[in-house]
């Protein structure tokens, strides 16, 4: 399963309850790609107050658009 483009791990209940699933298999660790913001930089803005005005540092959706990687190359 994946959520902006960070893999998550199978719940270790699932895990622990499924043979064919050994602890260092792939669906056991997250993966996190190297064009998401590190740390708290996704909670990062800006606030002008006298625009009334919050400025985002990193647009997501943008950044997920900008590496999306299909299966079913559209031409």
């Amino acid at each position: 399963m994946s959520d902006l483009g960070i893999r998550l791990p199978v719940m270790q209940r699932q895990i622990e309850g499924n043979p064919n699933m050994p602890p260092d298999s792939p669906g056991t660790k997250v993966i996190v790609p190297d064009y998401i913001p590190p740390g708290t930089e996704l909670d990062a803005f800006t606030i002008n107050a006298a625009a009334n005005l919050v400025t985002i540092r990193h647009d997501m959706n943008f950044i997920l658009a900008d590496n999306k990687v299909s299966p079913f190359p559209i031409p």
